[in-house]
């Protein structure tokens, strides 16, 4: 699946306007980073993460969307961002240029 496809299919499950997409992102972004403290501290998974993590894509497509931005430009734009403050990589120490 492209990401061109998956946007498209969400565009017929959203559920209201940008603010909600921005609040969904929150909320999900809180309940994956629980998820991963339960895995990781309470050594105990519950299986939620991949459901997690779809849920805060999802949101996160429909803000690009909004946005008028598509994942590729967005990645692009990382990418590029991110070679110039880390020519060398990241590691612990090193400057951002």
């Amino acid at each position: 699946m492209t990401w061109d496809e998956y946007r498209d299919w969400c565009l017929t499950k959203r559920e209201g306007p940008i603010e909600c997409m921005a609040l969904g992102l929150a909320g999900e972004t809180g309940e994956l980073v629980d998820e991963i403290k339960k895995q990781v501290y309470h050594k105990r998974a519950t299986g939620k993460f991949k459901e997690e993590a779809g849920d805060l894509f999802f949101y996160y497509t429909m803000l690009l969307h909004d946005m008028g931005y598509s994942l590729d430009e967005v990645m692009r734009f990382n990418m590029a961002k991110l070679n110039e403050r880390y020519p060398d990589g990241f590691r612990t120490g090193g400057g951002i240029r």
